[in-house]
């Protein structure tokens, strides 16, 4: 069970991790792409306010002074430009163009690359930025980056000088580089992720161990109780507590038998525990009366099982017990108490108990009675199906009661008691997972 349980959480752990560093991984991917992206603008930008500063007579006479320099004159200084600049190992401009502060193209230059300009390649128009931030947009032509970029140019006096546009061609190195950085940098997230997970494996499986041995023992100690409380109601009564181990016992085997689900057995095995425990408060007069009780000690005696609903009912570990203590006492016929139910409408763990709970006296010695032997006392439960019992379980408990009886019948109570441990414990190991 245990092996299970942390098989089970190392895989979600794993999960979790593979998860969280995809998670991680796309993260970091698109905040590595924005940071890749300001580093080229600047980049491009860079080299833009590099022509400002190698033309800037041109560039005052042309957009400030408002003429003096033709358009053949813009564009060969902006073609010598794209040439003393494509030995830059980051990039260069392939496309540059010129507007005066009206935003009126003054001159273009291109160092075309396959058919790249401006007109034909570049399909996103381009727009002119209000500020002092520029306008950029990312294009790939033939598995190449290009950055198109407007760049507003001002004087040392903060004078509009006009607009640069240029298509940088970031360099394949550059790319290369960005490329492997950001591959580094991912892994190294999904990396620490998982070491992360790694690490915490061990540290979680310690925790839980240690809590799964804490709930264990708490769970003996409850079940314990039960047994010390079971006990000293049956001592009270003048019997021992291995009628509460073999009539438990009985009851759980013969919910196995009829498909009872694991949480209602384990209710039948509270119920079964504490089925008299309501007799805590019953007179020792009534109690341990030796004949006979009249009609109203009788009525009295049937009030341990109000008694015994009361006493469960104060704590919620025990709440599940409280079918058993109330109806313990019903017949199936509808000739039981204290409700007087009938069929169905009696809880099938009380049901159950009521068998095993009668068998076991059957096969008990009493101070008033001798043990019966197997065959009689079946014989005693067979005749009480459809009046005492239900039918339906008293035909799964025939199929099961001889290798009952064999197993348990005649033991020490130290057995029975070892044997009763080892059952319950698989039923509420489960609940301490």
């Amino acid at each position: 069970m245990i092996t299970r349980v942390y098989r089970s959480m190392a895989l979600w752990l794993a999960l979790a991790a593979v998860l969280i560093s995809a998670a991680m991984a796309v993260a970091t991917y698109f905040f590595e792409i924005a940071r890749v992206d300001q580093a080229i603008v600047e980049l491009a930008v860079g080299e833009a306010r590099t022509f400002r500063n190698m033309d800037h007579d041109l560039l005052v006479r042309a957009m400030v002074n408002g003429g003096g320099v033709s358009e053949d004159e813009v564009g060969q200084r902006l073609q010598h430009f794209l040439e003393t600049r494509e030995v830059n190992a980051e990039g260069h401009f392939v496309v540059a163009e010129l507007y005066d502060a009206g935003r009126r193209p003054l001159g273009e230059a291109v160092q075309q690359p396959a058919g790249l300009t401006p007109e034909s390649r570049l399909s996103v128009p381009h727009r002119f930025p209000d500020g002092e931030s520029p306008w950029y947009d990312k294009v790939m032509v033939d598995a190449r980056l290009y950055i198109r970029v407007v760049v507003p140019l001002r004087d040392q006096q903060a004078r509009s000088l006009g607009y640069f546009e240029g298509v940088y061609h970031v360099a394949d190195s550059r790319i290369a580089s960005i490329r492997a950085r950001l591959e580094t940098t991912v892994l190294l997230v999904v990396g620490v992720v998982l070491c992360t997970t790694l690490f915490l494996v061990p540290v979680i499986i310690g925790v839980n161990r240690a809590q799964w041995s804490l709930s264990l023992r708490l769970m003996r100690a409850n079940i314990e109780t039960l047994e010390v409380l079971g006990d000293a109601i049956a001592k009270r009564d003048g019997d021992t507590g291995a009628h509460n181990y073999r009539v438990t016992l009985f009851a759980i085997r013969l919910g196995e038998a009829v498909g009872l689900p694991a949480e209602r057995i384990r209710g039948l095995i509270k119920g079964a525990f504490l089925h008299d425990v309501g007799k805590i408060g019953i007179r020792d007069a009534i109690l341990l009366k030796p004949g006979k009780l009249t009609a109203e000690e009788f009525a009295e005696m049937q009030g341990h099982v109000a008694h015994g609903v009361d006493i469960v009912s104060r704590g919620s570990w025990l709440h599940d017990a409280a079918d058993v203590v109330l109806y313990h006492h019903e017949k199936f016929n509808g000739s039981g108490y204290l409700k007087g139910l009938s069929g169905d409408e009696i809880p099938v763990t009380a049901r159950i108990f009521a068998i095993a709970d009668v068998f076991d006296a059957l096969i008990s010695r009493r101070p008033y009675k001798e043990p019966l032997p197997f065959d009689d006392a079946l014989a005693i439960i067979s005749e009480g199906a459809g009046s005492h019992f239900d039918p339906v379980l008293v035909a799964a408990f025939q199929r099961i009661a001889r290798s009952l009886y064999d197993t348990v019948a005649g033991q020490e109570d130290q057995r029975v008691e070892r044997m009763l441990l080892d059952l319950t414990d698989t039923y509420f190991r489960v609940v301490a997972v």
